[in-house]
């Protein structure tokens, strides 16, 4: 036998001794609500290349695994699952690896993996710490660690092969990773809803980036002006979200010549700023500016020359002379609240 397919039998509550399939290949029993247990022997099957056991709902705990030949192993939305055995670490030619909604889980073992290419911790509620080791899975291409709400710290990277790094509404997170090499498959990186304060100089190794997010914080500060990391990293995105970081006057100009060469920018939901300066002017490629709910606004200098659409609406302070200026400059222009169209 090859393939055991044990998928939503309820009412199973042990996986039994499985010595006996030297051959097995695939082995999934995945939404087996009732399992409790499984013997030590699903550990020992040289030439199991897939392991599914999510949705297991009352799996605590998962034997050692000693599996030359696995190379997916899936333990999502086990919600009961306390620990991962450090067996895990040592699994040489594993690719895929997600234990997604482990909402138990505290810890993860040190993982030497070198084939690992997807690594996915998404909503892993009680996370606390990630190893240095995953910094150093080097055909790491798409890591995920969004809604791991009490994670506060996430260790170095040097991952040159990766593509997607996700850490969306992991509220607690105070900093974002330091760069240990220069990532130049990343191309949108997007963090809604984080605490991180500040980003390390080293983000200029996303040198190939594109679109960045970063929403919904309002803890954010920039580094300070540096010419390098302008011409290297920031003079690429094309889209720049923003939105709710309590940006002030002072970096505000500062984010417009890091950022010259933006064509979509949310500025929304920041009530700090009175002032859009005149250098928003000498962003020549920027068509759609959203500046919602920025109710601290009263003054707009500078109109890029491109400009297509606007959104403005709920800037209650933002003067009159602004907005004539505006309406007869923009092709598109949304102002809700302020006028009554």
């Amino acid at each position: 036998m090859k393939v055991l397919t044990l998928v939503f039998c309820k009412y199973l509550t042990h996986i039994p001794d499985v010595s006996g399939l030297p051959n097995l290949e695939k082995c999934s029993f995945r939404h087996c609500y009732s399992l409790i247990t499984i013997h030590n022997s699903i550990g020992h099957l040289n030439k199991l290349e897939i392991l599914n056991a999510s949705e297991c709902i009352k799996l605590e705990h998962f034997p050692p695994l000693q599996l030359p030949c696995l190379k997916k192993f899936k333990i999502k939305n086990c919600y009961s699952l306390i620990t991962i055995h450090n067996s895990i670490g040592h699994l040489n030619k594993l690719e895929i690896l997600n234990a997604s909604d482990c909402i138990k889980l505290e810890h993860f073992p040190p993982l030497q993996l070198p084939c690992l290419k997807k690594f996915k911790i998404k909503n892993c509620y009680s996370l606390i710490t990630i190893h240095n080791s995953i910094g150093h899975l080097n055909k790491l291409e798409i890591l995920n660690a969004s809604g791991c709400i009490k994670l506060e710290h996430f260790p170095p990277l040097q991952l040159p092969c990766l593509k997607k790094f996700k850490i969306d509404n992991s509220t607690s997170l105070k900093n974002f990773p330091e760069l240990l090499c220069k990532m130049t498959n990343i191309k949108d990186i997007q963090m809604h809803n984080t605490s991180v304060e500040e980003l390390p100089s080293s983000f200029q190794n996303f040198s190939e980036l594109q679109r960045l997010t970063i929403s919904g914080g309002g803890k954010l500060r920039f580094p300070k002006y540096n010419d390098k990391m302008n011409s290297i990293v920031f003079s690429n995105v094309e889209h720049l979200n923003l939105a709710g970081n309590n940006l002030s006057d002072e970096c505000l100009p500062i984010l417009l010549k890091w950022f010259v060469n933006v064509k979509f920018l949310d500025l929304s939901y920041n009530n700090n700023f009175k002032i859009l300066p005149e250098c928003l002017g000498e962003c020549h490629r920027l068509k759609h500016l959203y500046l919602k709910c920025c109710k601290a606004l009263e003054e707009i200098r500078g109109i890029p020359p491109n400009l297509e659409r606007l959104l403005a609406g709920e800037c209650y302070s933002l003067s009159s002379s602004s907005i004539r200026m505006l309406m007869s400059q923009v092709c598109c222009f949304f102002i809700a609240l302020v006028f009554d169209i």
